[in-house]
Order: structure tokens, then C-alpha cells, then sequence
């Protein structure tokens, strides 16, 4: 693994259903606007045997790292994230990447906060926006205040590790490129050691969602406490319908 680069970007993302997790592509994104000229972006996300490989070639980031772990797969999805975060650690160790960029999803948030502490770093969580201070060269992020009614600027101080979380849908989908050249590396983490105790993952309970998720719709439509109650929903369920939009409520 080459960590010469001046600048790099480091994405961790997630996989699901044997593709990637809809916030990787948001993520490259976000990445391309505080990479420097002469830095590189890199993606790692779990060893998944079921990607094709030529689509990850195609990703346009300068390389992929597959984090390789017998365990990785199933902890990604267990609600634990032991094992992820390890390995994150291993590679953030490796690569010593100047940003870290997590979506803030549960196991990016999880992921995102350890990282942070093993590294003694701050953490910008729910960013919707990112800037390269010219002055500095630190990452400038922007996020939700006061409940949402204000957004926030700030700015990295000092010279360590920059980690952030992106909430999903803040950026447009990076599109892949044509051209095959992305380097995809296959990590061997597979003595990333775990604490002897540990929380043990029972059951996973799904439950089918109604209509289209919020994270990829293009309209919104939403109710609040003002509507009276729950009949009024049905109306906002036969527009959402109309629209093609999601259901939201306050």
C-alpha cells in the first residue's frame, strides 16, 4: 500500500445485497471537493467476492482497498462493528490518509466516533458540505445547528486527522468512468484481533418499509403534529403516490 501521497482522502464504505451501499458514490463526491490537486482519493470497503470486479475498476477514485477478513461481512451488518472498526483502524494506520470520510449511516457513525478516539482526533458528524481552505489546506465542513434552523461552518485546526461524516443525500452520485484504470488491492486483515468479551449479535428483525426510502427520493413529502392525528397521513400517502415521492414526518 503506498502512503506517499500528500494528500489523500480516505473513503470507508459499506457493501449491501453484493454491490456497494448507495452513499459510496455520494462520498466520492464528497471527496473530489477537498482532495488537492496533486493528492489522491482512495476507497476501502469490505472484501465482497460477489462485486465485479471490473465495475470496481471503474469507480472514480485512484484506487480500492478490500478489506480482507473472514468476519468483516457479517459484522458489517450485526450492529456491533468491532471487527470494521479494526480493520478501518489497520488501513487508517497504513494509509495515515489526511480526511476520513464515513456516511452517516449506523455503522458509519459508530465507525466514525472510535476512529476518532483511537486517534485522539475530532470527529465533524452530519456534514452536508465540505470546502478545502485555501489559507490552510484543513477542511472546512458545514452542518445543521440549532435543530436544524442554522448551519454551522467550521474548520479543522492543527495537522492530524480530519474525520468526518457526510449525511446520506447531501451530495449527487459520483458517475463511474470508462476507462478501467482504478488499482484494486486486496487487503489481508486477518489477524485484526478483537477484544476477548464482546457484545454477541442474536437476531436481526427486518421489516419491509413502506414506499420510497428517504435517502433516495427526489420529493419529499411531510406531515407534522399540525395535520390532527394519523387519518390525514392516508391524503399525504395518495399524494406521495401522485408525486413518486417519499413519506417524511416532523
Amino acid at each position: 500500500m503506498n502512503n506517499s501521497d500528500k494528500y489523500r482522502v480516505l473513503i470507508i464504505g459499506e457493501t449491501v445485497d453484493g454491490s456497494l451501499h448507495p452513499t459510496v458514490h455520494q462520498l466520492i463526491s464528497a471527496a473530489k471537493k477537498v482532495a488537492s490537486q496533486n493528492g489522491t482519493i482512495a476507497l476501502c470497503i469490505p472484501d465482497d467476492p460477489s462485486i465485479d470486479a471490473a465495475f470496481l475498476n471503474n469507480l472514480d477514485v485512484d484506487a480500492v482497498y478490500l478489506m480482507a477478513h473472514p468476519l468483516i461481512a457479517q459484522d458489517q451488518h450485526s450492529g456491533i462493528y468491532d471487527i470494521f472498526t479494526q480493520a478501518t483502524a489497520a488501513i487508517v494506520g497504513q494509509l495515515k490518509p489526511n480526511v476520513l470520510l464515513v456516511a452517516k449511516t449506523d455503522l458509519g457513525s459508530v465507525v466514525a466516533a472510535r476512529i476518532s478516539a483511537k486517534n485522539n482526533v475530532p470527529l465533524a458528524a452530519d456534514c452536508i458540505d465540505l470546502a478545502l481552505s485555501s489559507d490552510t489546506g484543513r477542511v472546512a465542513v458545514t452542518r445543521p445547528v440549532h435543530g436544524g434552523n442554522a448551519l454551522g461552518i467550521y474548520e479543522f485546526s492543527g495537522d492530524g486527522l480530519q474525520t468526518i461524516s457526510i449525511r446520506p443525500g447531501s451530495f449527487d452520485p459520483a458517475e463511474s468512468r470508462s476507462d478501467n484504470s482504478t488499482c484494486v488491492e486486496r487487503v489481508d486483515l486477518s489477524d485484526v484481533s478483537i477484544p476477548d468479551r464482546q457484545p454477541v449479535h442474536l437476531e436481526t428483525v427486518s421489516e419491509e418499509g413502506e414506499g420510497i426510502p428517504l435517502e433516495k427520493a427526489e420529493i419529499v413529502v411531510a406531515g407534522g403534529r399540525g395535520l390532527g392525528g394519523e387519518k390525514p397521513f392516508d391524503q399525504l400517502r395518495e399524494l406521495c403516490g401522485v408525486l413518486d415521492a417519499a413519506l417524511g414526518a416532523s
